[in-house]
């Protein structure tokens, strides 16, 4: 059986009297690139390492009517000289930081067919982390050029004006670390 709704748009209904639907699934990345426009990627790469706190990426939320969501982090080591696995050898995210220096960098659109630009600052090449921020979080990676990847689930959530970082600790003083963020913007859910 079809049921006609007044715009003239069918719907099937079974032999039990179900409608017969069909659903696409998608994450709220896809989602935001697809229908808003407004998802983005950034990568970073430290400068060589040094023993210290090293923030991979910074990302700051410039605009003043929308969230910035981080979604995921994609984050390696390169011929990292320290032994890994150790409880001072670790990547962590924080919140409310200030950074300095490093290398201003343009967050990639994720939908190649808009011209949308994010409304973010991000620096990379290991900016100066100036002011401490708070830690919501560490993995410790057990080999050299290990991948890590961490799914926030859109639970990082960045404020107009609100800031974030990918950190690398480390005692090492070789090697490089990288990182690819993927965060998108949303209007201000109150």
């Amino acid at each position: 059986m079809r049921i006609n709704n007044r715009d003239g748009n069918e719907m099937n209904v079974n032999s039990d009297h179900q409608a017969e639907v069909n659903a696409l699934n998608s994450n709220e990345l896809q989602w935001h690139a697809r229908h808003k426009k407004t998802a983005f990627s950034v990568t970073g790469t430290t400068d060589t390492l040094t023993a210290a706190k090293i923030p991979v990426v910074y990302i700051e939320n410039t605009s003043s009517d929308k969230d910035l969501v981080i979604y995921s982090v994609v984050a390696q080591t390169a011929a990292e000289a320290a032994t890994l696995g150790v409880v001072t050898i670790y990547w962590s995210q924080d919140l409310g930081l200030t950074c300095t220096g490093g290398t201003a960098t343009v967050p990639v659109n994720l939908n190649t067919g808009s011209s949308k630009a994010a409304e973010a600052t991000c620096l990379n090449s290991t900016p100066t982390l100036s002011v401490a921020g708070s830690e919501i979080g560490r993995i410790y990676a057990k080999a050299n050029s290990e991948i890590i990847s961490i799914d926030n689930g859109q639970a990082v959530t960045l404020a107009p004006g609100g800031t974030w970082s990918i950190n690398y600790t480390t005692t090492g003083t070789a090697g490089v670390a990288t990182a690819a963020v993927y965060f998108y913007l949303r209007d201000v859910i109150e």
